[in-house]
């Protein structure tokens, strides 16, 4: 599902390429954060057979306390249901979309921070902004 890569460029996207940056670094750090939680808590939860929905309820309460603590990372709790309920319908293993999500996001991001540094660079270059 490549969409995560476009909502991840998008919201990436800054006016600024200093703002633009700070987010990237942001959605990277908070989704590896979430993907490694839901993770976790698949697997434990798979040796005893919780479902889904409590598997929800425990990978995003413990990244809104870690979000509560340290906010540029909130978008882990939004992470969590793109990797364990796509996971627990399709026919792929948790871990692999997790993995995938992971991987799209970061591609997303990759392209939008990018595109962000070559435009200012460029505009930059050309006198339009000042830096």
């Amino acid at each position: 599902m490549p969409v995560w890569a476009s909502m991840s460029a998008l919201i990436v996207s800054q006016d600024r390429w200093q703002d633009t940056e700070l987010s990237l670094q942001e959605r990277i750090r908070g989704t590896s954060l979430g993907v490694s939680i839901s993770l976790a808590v698949n697997l434990i939860a798979m040796s005893i057979g919780t479902s889904t929905t409590i598997q929800l309820i425990v990978a995003v309460a413990i990244c809104a306390a870690i979000a509560r603590v340290d906010r540029s990372v909130r978008v882990c709790m939004w992470t969590c249901p793109i990797v364990l309920i796509p996971g627990q319908a399709g026919a792929n293993p948790v871990i692999v979309v997790g993995l995938y999500r992971a991987l799209e996001i970061v591609v997303g991001c990759l392209v939008a921070g990018a595109l962000a540094l070559v435009t200012e660079r460029l505009l930059t270059q050309l006198k339009i902004i000042r830096q």
